[in-house]
């Protein structure tokens, strides 16, 4: 019998042959269902922000990414705003 940790598990592995197919909108729509299951927030924006970059939408994964900044910086996330500020330059 499979658990809950199992199907997580083929969610994932599904995600990256999505992603290995270049199949856009089925990997994102499977990376914010995902992103729904994951406690961190600031980890479900990434997801889909690196999805979009190796589909080579700079410009949804900038805003992705701005999103991810501006979550930091209202909660205090000192460290790991200046990560993402500098990520977005190198963008």
């Amino acid at each position: 019998m499979k658990t809950p940790a199992d199907h997580y598990s083929q969610a994932w592995n599904k995600l990256l042959e999505l992603a290995i197919f270049g199949q856009k909108s089925e990997a994102l729509g499977l990376a914010k269902l995902l992103g729904h299951l994951m406690n961190d927030k600031i980890l479900a924006l990434q997801l889909q922000a690196e999805l979009y970059l190796l589909f080579n939408d700079i410009k949804k994964s900038k805003e992705l990414y701005q999103k991810i900044a501006e979550f930091c910086a209202q909660n205090s996330y000192k460290a790991k705003y200046d990560a993402v500020a500098d990520h977005i330059k190198l963008l």
